[in-house]
């Protein structure tokens, strides 16, 4: 009999997060002996009313899995989660995130938020500290949170009024556990999510 399945650790975007647009990539990792992936999106806290029901085949090589999710209405709640699902029947569900799509939809067109960028960390994976870089179009606030798989926030690397161009910051781990963890910036009206994996 195979071993029971991990309950699949949600990534981005982040719990309770707001984004611009009327699309989103959900992204979460990916469960060791997982044959395929349910990822269902609703419009209220008690299942009801169903945006999204997709159903995919796992890809055992890759260290995470997305959907991409569209045709999101504006200044609208949702509420999201995945099953694993095994070949023999067994399946494990993950916690239930949500996200606000925002009323401006025109702030996040490319347009607006070129030049931005939030680089993926390196090394990933990472033992000890990784670093965490980023591009800044314009002179704006920037705040970089690091959050844990429940969507707890562990670490505030920066929160500062920084100048245009490239920046750069070290995370440092000190005691916490092995796992998926997610940096997330947030630059003015940009914001953009990275998932990181310590592994000790």
């Amino acid at each position: 009999m195979p071993a029971p399945l991990a309950s699949p650790l949600l990534d981005a975007p982040v719990d309770a997060s707001r984004i611009f647009g009327s699309d989103t990539t959900l992204r979460w990792n990916s469960v060791t002996g997982a044959a395929r992936y349910l990822v269902q999106v609703w419009r209220d806290s008690v299942m009801m009313m169903l945006h999204r029901d997709t159903l995919f085949a796992a890809d055992p090589a890759a260290p995470f899995s997305s959907c991409r999710i569209g045709g999101l209405a504006r200044n609208v709640k949702f509420w999201w989660y995945v099953r694993a699902f095994d070949d023999c029947g067994g399946y494990a569900a993950s916690a239930l995130w949500t996200f606000t799509t925002d009323v401006n939809t025109e702030a996040a067109s490319p347009q607006a938020h070129a030049g931005f960028a939030l680089r993926q960390n390196t090394p990933n994976p990472f033992s000890d500290a990784t670093t965490i870089a980023f591009t800044l179009s314009t002179a704006a606030r920037a705040v970089v949170r690091v959050y844990d798989a429940l969507g707890r926030e562990v670490a505030v690397l920066t929160d500062a009024d920084l100048p245009a161009g490239a920046h750069a910051v070290q995370w440092r781990t000190a005691d916490l556990p092995p796992g998926v963890y997610v940096a997330r910036l947030q630059a003015g009206t940009f914001s953009a999510t990275r998932g990181m994996l310590l592994a000790r």
